[in-house]
């Protein structure tokens, strides 16, 4: 399976109901986690949320990572979803491929997580190089006000940016059938939304 089939528009399917657990492995260790954590809360604040788990992960590997959801899946979880970059991984192909057999679902932010921040900012679709295209992509993040000091692994970075989430959604989806930089994790928030909603 090419990379250039990795964005196209997957079926929408039925977040399942009551007595279900979500569980969300996430390839940073506390960047997307502290994200994810935040906009939940911010999302229900007064509601027990114990049905979603987020585990950090301690591979930086995306195949390691979709391998890790398979077994948790197997383990009862009712929807496994796996947050990672695509950067410059070699065997980020394996890795979707494995997910998509396995019903797993994939978030990925190409080059990385930061691109997601950067689009509640700034209308982009440009490639990133330099160091690592990572590194650049932050590079141009420290550009916005209020995160010229911005390092990974920050907290309060869903406060400091939900004001403009529908703007980096909305700039995100058009992103999908270009072959550029480009993030769904605004499918993993709206996949929290439905599964907290349908409690």
């Amino acid at each position: 399976m090419g990379t250039d089939d990795l964005y196209k528009k997957r079926k929408a399917r039925k977040i399942k109901k009551s007595g279900d657990l979500m569980v969300i492995i996430c390839e940073g260790q506390k960047s997307e986690p502290n994200y994810i954590s935040e906009f939940i809360k911010d999302f229900k604040s007064n509601r027990n949320l114990n049905k979603i788990k987020i585990l950090p992960n301690h591979y930086t590997d995306p195949l390691n990572i979709v391998q890790q959801a398979v077994e948790l899946k197997k383990d009862g979880y009712d929807i496994v979803a796996c947050v990672f970059d695509k950067d410059t991984h070699a065997n980020f192909s394996n890795a979707i491929e494995l997910a998509r057999k396995k019903n797993i679902k994939t978030i990925i932010s190409d080059p990385c997580f930061e691109f997601w921040i950067l689009l509640h900012f700034k209308n982009t679709s440009r490639p990133f190089g330099g160091g690592t295209p990572c590194q650049d992509c932050i590079k141009e993040l420290k550009k916005i006000p209020g995160f010229n000091n911005y390092q990974k692994g920050k907290d309060n970075i869903y406060s400091m940016t939900k004001m403009h989430i529908n703007t980096a959604t909305q700039r995100a989806k058009k992103l999908q059938s270009l072959d550029s930089s480009k993030t769904n994790f605004f499918e993993l928030l709206d996949d929290i939304k439905e599964f907290l909603q349908s409690e």
